[in-house]
């Protein structure tokens, strides 16, 4: 019998400081929203918790999915257990973040 796989595991795809999570469940209530950082201010607490995160750039949610850029400087052997950490503990099994009023709806992005 196969085993279950991990909601977390990370997906790799052509771009080497990319990694993709796809989560069982909503974590955006609509459309899709992106944050340039670390100094990127944001709505979420656990958007920010990603952010204190040394050598997370880029943070992007669309419907059950999370995209995290990194810096080149920090590899991920350092930083995919602190995003893991942070993703098991606020995103996993939590209700879908209700997209804030005034940013880009269905398809834009908030810098």
């Amino acid at each position: 019998m196969a085993r279950p796989s991990d909601p977390l595991e990370p997906h790799f795809d052509h771009h080497p400081f990319r990694v993709r999570f796809l989560l069982p469940h909503k974590v955006l209530d609509h459309g899709w929203l992106t944050w340039e950082g670390p100094g990127a201010e944001t709505p979420f607490d656990t958007v920010n918790e990603l952010f204190a995160l040394p050598g997370v750039h880029v943070v992007s949610l669309h419907r059950n999915e999370i995209a995290i850029l990194r810096d080149p400087e920090v590899p991920w052997e350092e930083l995919l257990p602190e995003i893991t950490r942070v993703l098991r503990s606020r995103f996993l099994n939590q209700p879908a973040l209700v997209h804030p009023e005034g940013e880009a709806a269905a398809g834009g992005a908030a810098a």
